[in-house]
């Protein structure tokens, strides 16, 4: 029996017929693994982040940048997680830019979902965080499945 059995099964708190690439506006909460206080800590009641606190926050900062239907909205991180507002918007129809002509916004993704749009957060901040020589897990923004709320703005038509 390998480890990953002996895991209790998570339930999926995701809307089992919602499109998650759908434009609206998502609450996202990201939690490090086992809950480790791994960005920074609490000082006179104030958040100080560490590097890793830092990454966290440089690379929720380059979402709207990297796809081209997200804008950013509030954020906030603490010791052991981040809470954020991504919203989807609908400005951005057609096919991936990665694939379009040059002189675009080369490496944009353009009509991606939520998950993907988390997974590449969760990857960045991860690679840079391993880049650096700290071997702390940030994979440890947890295997778990994305634990998004739904703050539904319909999209104008």
């Amino acid at each position: 029996m390998n480890e990953e059995s002996l895991r209790p099964r998570r339930r999926s708190i995701r809307l089992k017929e919602f499109d998650y690439a759908e434009c609206g506006a998502y609450f996202v909460t990201i939690v490090t693994k086992d809950r480790s206080c791994l960005f920074g800590e609490i000082v006179d009641g104030q958040m100080k982040t560490n590097s890793a606190g830092e990454i966290i926050t440089r690379w929720w900062l380059e979402l709207g940048r990297k796809f081209a239907i997200v804008e950013i909205d509030e954020f906030v991180i603490m010791p052991n997680h981040s809470h954020g507002i991504i919203v989807i918007t609908d400005r951005a129809v057609g096919a991936d830019l990665r694939v379009g002509p040059p002189n675009t916004r080369t490496g944009a993704h353009v009509g991606a979902s939520l998950p993907a749009i988390v997974q590449w957060f969760k990857t960045m901040t991860t690679n840079e965080y391993m880049r650096g020589g700290e071997n702390i897990r940030l994979a440890a923004l947890s295997r778990t499945p994305l634990a998004a709320q739904l703050l539904r703005t319909r999209c104008s038509q």
